[in-house]
């Protein structure tokens, strides 16, 4: 399914990347709704979910590169292939992400390649 503008902006607050205004002050964290922290919470879980998914996957062929279109696990696929995109965009600090270093150091863990 397309994502929303709303979907994205709620799907950004999953991470704790900083993001920062060109004078280099950091914007105030949004107001949330009761319904918004359901959904972070729903993101969070899907993220482990995949996660849990690729260390399996780790264990089964030995390396965390998991083909784009992988018949046994579609969705593992685009997942990996977006964590990779998620990434740039954590490189770049001036750009939203929900990307952390939590994250990357557990894909790292696990020998990912970005």
């Amino acid at each position: 399914t397309k994502q929303t503008k709303k979907d994205k902006s709620i799907e950004s607050l999953t991470g704790r990347c900083e993001i920062t205004i060109k004078s280099g002050e950091k914007r105030s964290q949004p107001t949330v709704s009761l319904s918004q922290i359901d959904k972070v919470k729903m993101l969070k879980q899907r993220w482990d979910e995949r996660y849990k998914e690729l260390v399996s996957y780790v264990n089964e062929f030995g390396n965390a590169r998991v083909p784009y279109k992988f018949a046994e696990n579609p969705a593992l696929g685009r997942w990996v292939q977006t964590q990779r995109g998620k990434y740039k965009y954590f490189q770049n600090r001036n750009i939203p992400c929900v990307t952390t270093k939590e994250r990357i150091r557990l894909l790292n863990k696990i020998g990912f390649e970005w």
